[in-house]
């Protein structure tokens, strides 16, 4: 039987984050998961942490050179055989119960991507400082469906959403290679434009952590790779037309 959720976990040079990321994958309450690890050709040890988590639903790829997260997400999910996709940064957390929950509303919902709030937590912190929608001023307090403008106005992109991988399959969606900021986001729009049903539940089930070296602290590589990402946004037909 092919599990209930395939999760696609990115990693590169995140030895010393690995470990929670794949174990709270594998700690879910939802047994029915495969976890897929995806290394962009590390050179720290972190395909050797991951070796070393003895589980069958755990599989290790690596790649011969270093890609990129779009290129590694899509080859986890090239592999996967879920019927949802689940995303995974390598150096943040589920909550034990997050699959459970969300799959439990995308039935309610009858969903095709569902998503959560936040955790905010910064790098060495105990505790997280605020969630991602407080943060944000959004106020969502029930489940709610999301179109591509709300995506844009709420600044949805960094949530992890689960996906019916059919979806994805039946429409030839896939991470964009070429962008190296917000690609995420880009795959969410074109779920949308394709005509998904998009539910974000109110409740932070994921642990988002920010620490120094990610793309977020370089200012400089932050604002040409954004440039890059809102051109080819101001590109497509949709946005033209609206």
């Amino acid at each position: 039987m092919n599990p209930k959720v395939s999760i696609i976990i990115p990693a590169y040079n995140t030895s010393l984050y690995i470990r929670k990321a794949v174990e709270s994958a594998l700690e879910q309450t939802e047994k029915n998961i495969e976890v897929i690890v995806v290394d962009d050709a590390s050179s720290d040890n972190t395909v050797e942490v991951v070796s070393k988590i003895v589980d069958k639903r755990l599989k290790i790829l690596v790649n011969e050179s270093n890609f990129g997260p779009s290129y590694s997400r899509n080859r986890g999910i090239k592999v996967a055989k879920g019927e949802w996709v689940a995303l995974l940064d390598s150096d943040d957390w589920y909550e034990a119960q997050r699959l459970e929950i969300l799959l439990s509303a995308a039935d309610v919902e009858n969903a095709n991507m569902i998503s959560d709030n936040m955790h905010l937590i910064k790098d060495g912190a105990e505790y997280p400082h605020n969630t991602f929608f407080a943060n944000q001023g959004i106020s969502i307090n029930q489940p709610t469906k999301m179109d591509a403008v709300n995506l844009i106005d709420l600044s949805l992109s960094i949530t992890k959403p689960l996906i019916k991988r059919d979806f994805l399959v039946r429409h030839s969606l896939e991470f964009n290679e070429t962008l190296k900021y917000e690609e995420d986001f880009f795959l969410f729009f074109f779920c949308l434009l394709k005509g998904a049903i998009f539910v974000v539940i109110p409740e932070p089930l994921y642990f988002y952590r920010t620490r120094t070296g990610s793309l977020m602290t370089k200012q400089q590589e932050f604002y040409e790779q954004a440039y890059n990402t809102n051109r080819y946004l101001l590109e497509q037909d949709f946005t033209k037309k609206n």
